[in-house]
């Protein structure tokens, strides 16, 4: 059977062919932090490179711990309020020598952004390091983003590389926020302040081969700005609010952080109505804490649902709420 699809805006409900349908949904959030976390937001910070010296040939580190960088082969540029790095593709990256502090097993949490030049990647083997301390098989870790535009992670211990790439991509032209955060042998990828997927890998060695911002042979090509580096696992809520602090800068849309982002839909032939509704902007819950939703219907009546088993960390779905008489 065809339906007709409609899709209305979430902060407004609308009328539709002359049926007012008003989908009204309770959050009951005891004591929510609004997924900002508790942890202090300095707290383990190991390096800031925040990039807005905007001249010199060393990149400074604002964190007051000394982890300054050599620029080798890329150019200062102005961006909206502060400045970026322009990585030029060839032998262009920040060496920072045999720093062990930067160098680091256990846990990390590495964030950035950044801006894969127009007009994007010559080849599906293309790799655009963000961070790099490896020697491939051997030893390190690195952060890159592959010719699919995906973004990659990669442990190297004693010939046993081990990593994955992330569900979504990136594009030329335009700025994201990337970030990656290991915790014991899971890594959790992160873009535009969102979970995408988690992995296993082993720890890495740590061996002689320096720390990088891009890296020599198969440097970045693009802008890359802001990176900080802490030595633990940042929360998913951590990550989304360090990208809503940095997203007006780089031309992105926050709007969604501490928020809960409704998606309704209506299947009018069979009067069934789908709400969805979106947790990930307030996540993740703290100890103790849990989520009840109800979905009211005007005239008396509601239909329940939470984050129980079944639908996911990040939303779930009312199905088969009636639509009677044009309304809810």
């Amino acid at each position: 059977m065809a339906h007709r699809f409609m899709r209305l805006c979430p902060a407004r409900i609308v009328a539709a062919s002359q049926l007012l349908l008003f989908p009204v949904l309770f959050i009951l959030l005891p004591m929510l932090s609004l997924g900002l976390g508790s942890v202090g937001a300095e707290e383990g910070l190991v390096a800031h490179w925040d990039f807005n010296q905007g001249a010199g040939a060393a990149l400074k580190d604002v964190s007051g711990n000394g982890n300054d960088g050599r620029i080798r082969n890329a150019e200062w540029i102005k961006i909206a309020d502060g400045c970026a790095l322009n990585f030029k593709g060839a032998q262009s990256y920040v060496d920072f020598g045999d720093n062990r502090n930067l160098k680091r097993a256990g846990d990390v949490t590495a964030l950035a952004w950044v801006k894969v030049a127009d007009p994007g990647f010559p080849s599906d083997r293309t790799n655009y390091h963000v961070v790099d301390c490896s020697s491939y098989r051997h030893s390190g870790f690195r952060l890159l983003v592959v010719g699919s535009g995906k973004l990659a992670y990669e442990s190297n211990r004693e010939g046993n590389p081990q990593g994955a790439h992330s569900q979504r991509a990136i594009e030329a032209g335009g700025f994201y926020h990337v970030a990656f955060a290991k915790k014991g042998d899971t890594v959790s990828f992160f873009l535009d302040g969102m979970s995408d997927i988690q992995f296993k890998v082993s720890e890495p060695l740590i061996g002689p081969v320096p720390f990088k911002i891009s890296t020599e042979e198969q440097s970045f090509h693009g802008l890359i700005d802001d990176v900080k580096m802490y030595s633990r696992a940042f929360s998913p809520g951590e990550v989304a609010a360090e990208f809503a602090r940095g997203a007006a800068e780089h031309g992105k849309d926050a709007a969604w952080v501490g928020k809960i982002l409704l998606k309704p839909y209506f299947y009018f032939p069979d009067k069934k109505a789908v709400i969805e509704a979106n947790f990930s902007g307030i996540l993740p819950l703290q100890e103790g804490e849990n989520i009840a939703v109800e979905l009211a219907r005007r005239g008396g009546g509601h239909e329940k649902g939470g984050n129980r088993p079944g639908h996911g960390p990040h939303g779930l779905r009312f199905q088969s709420v009636e639509v009677v008489g044009g309304r809810l």
